[in-house]
């Protein structure tokens, strides 16, 4: 339903007033720390994995330590978002960060290996934070500068990652281990203090009459199932006990689809992904989470292997690391100026052209030799196609469901994402991996790419990528839904 208010226009008792552009851009910058406070503090502690390593002597305690966390956030990201869609948004918001600063707390404080994994697992509820963002900016903002605020805030929390690498590096070098998880609280404390300041309260529209528990847990369930299954196939390849789990995952999934179908309002709405442009977008993401989002992991890969027949460039991790750097610099550029693109030409053009361009990175590693030089373009390449990927993603998935599911639908996205990236890693592993242990070429970086796998592995992904622009283009929707928020 399209109301008559002007187009910066608020919701609750003041609708119909018009909203000051500064309001806007304060709960932009608001939403941008947010979003960095949420995730940096994940960000600052794989950054000092080495230094856990040394301080706990227990490999396997910083495996768990990887994968409960990601299990966790990928269910939190899901169950979050329906929950902030049903409850309010900010209220869920300022419960998720309370509880990654008290786990934090708790995680710094304690000596026991297996207590500081259970902690930052509950650290893992912060990943939520970007998903409740995009229904707070669909909530509180107005819409034409809805495209510019998901840039704004997507970009804002890939980009500040290498300063939490670097934050990291200079408590490894000079204080204790426990001040790496001491940094999330002195960050989120404040985020909390400016979202209950500058945002306002949400309003849910569609608030259900009892909470729907059945369907959180069957959807909890399923999806733990499904991580668990999907870490288990990446480490261990395919056998009966991840098989097995994967199996069940998908029965509690059928289950939650058959729940989800049934009552009024369920806590996970399934009914979304009936809608033609929705489903659409998702099998777009899921090819993306397989393809696309391994090039750094590739990229390792090809730069650490030993120079043969153009394949491989021989280098040290030092020096990938060097030529990885200007990345996130032209990502900062790019986002933001995508979000400028979208307002001018609308979400479908800008989104069909970057899915277009994003196999330029692989294509180049597939045609032209490893060098120094060609690897360094590669990544200058990766940077302007991966930075406006993210931003023209979410605000295409944006367009495609109403304001009142807007956090759901992330949510959704970036379950679906961590379960395709699972996968995505066991397939580049087992094609680049072949001969790892070869003898005698550590001294020049690594082994050898094997050229059939690799043109195999490669050739594969740019396919699988320009499948997701093909897709788009035919299920994408042109006029979206962005227009229909409570503003509009």
């Amino acid at each position: 339903m399209q109301l008559t208010a002007a187009p910066d226009a608020i919701d609750g008792p003041n609708v119909g007033v018009p909203r000051a552009a500064a309001s806007d851009w304060k709960i932009i910058a608001t939403l941008a720390f947010l979003a960095i406070a949420g995730t940096g503090s994940s960000a600052i502690i794989y950054a000092a994995t080495p230094m856990f390593i040394k301080v706990f002597a227990e490999p396997k305690i910083i495996g768990w330590m990887s994968s409960i966390y990601f299990i966790v956030g990928a269910i939190g990201a899901g169950l979050c978002g329906g929950i902030g869609d049903l409850y309010g948004r900010r209220a869920t918001m300022l419960w998720i960060l309370a509880l990654v600063s008290i786990a934090g707390i708790v995680a710094g404080s304690m000596s026991n290996p297996l207590y500081v994994v259970a902690a930052h697992a509950v650290q893992g509820l912060g990943v939520a934070a970007p998903t409740l963002n995009m229904g707070l900016i669909r909530e509180h903002i107005a819409p034409r500068r809805v495209p510019l605020a998901i840039a704004i805030v997507t970009t804002a929390t890939t980009a500040t990652a290498g300063l939490f690498f670097m934050a990291a590096g200079y408590i490894m070098d000079h204080s204790s281990w426990r001040y790496i998880f001491w940094c999330g609280p002195f960050l989120l404390v404040p985020a909390m203090i400016a979202l209950l300041l500058v945002v306002p309260r949400s309003a849910p529209s569609n608030k259900p009459r009892s909470i729907p528990v059945v369907n959180g847990l069957l959807f909890g369930m399923s999806a733990l199932l499904l991580m668990v299954g999907v870490g288990e196939l990446s480490q261990g390849g395919f056998a009966y006990r991840p098989l097995g789990i994967l199996g069940l995952g998908i029965l509690f999934m059928i289950g939650w689809i058959v729940n989800s179908l049934k009552i009024p309002v369920p806590m996970v709405n399934v009914r979304m992904l009936g809608q033609r442009g929705m489903a659409g977008i998702m099998v777009v993401y899921a090819l993306l989470s397989l393809t696309m989002f391994h090039f750094g992991h590739v990229l390792l890969f090809v730069g650490k292997a030993a120079s043969h027949d153009g394949y491989g460039a021989g280098l040290s991790g030092t020096a990938i690391a060097t030529i990885l750097a200007p990345q996130g610099f032209i990502g900062l550029l790019i986002g933001p100026f995508t979000g400028v693109l979208v307002q001018r030409y609308g979400h479908f053009k800008v989104f069909s052209v970057v899915l277009a361009f994003s196999c330029l990175p692989y294509l180049t590693l597939l045609l032209v030799s490893h060098s120094q030089i060609t690897l360094l373009a590669v990544v200058l390449i990766a940077g302007m196609t991966g930075g406006a990927l993210g931003p023209a993603f979410r605000i295409a998935l944006q367009e495609e469901v109403d304001a009142s599911q807007a956090s759901s639908a992330m949510g959704l996205a970036e379950l679906l994402r961590a379960l395709c990236m699972g996968l995505g890693a066991q397939v580049v592993a087992s094609a680049l991996v072949h001969g790892q242990g070869a003898a005698g070429h550590a001294a020049a970086g690594g082994p050898p790419l094997d050229p059939t796998r690799f043109t195999l592995l490669i050739g594969g992904f740019v396919v699988l990528m320009a499948s997701s622009a093909v897709v788009y283009f035919i299920f994408g929707s042109r006029q979206g839904k962005i227009g229909d928020s409570p503003h509009a």
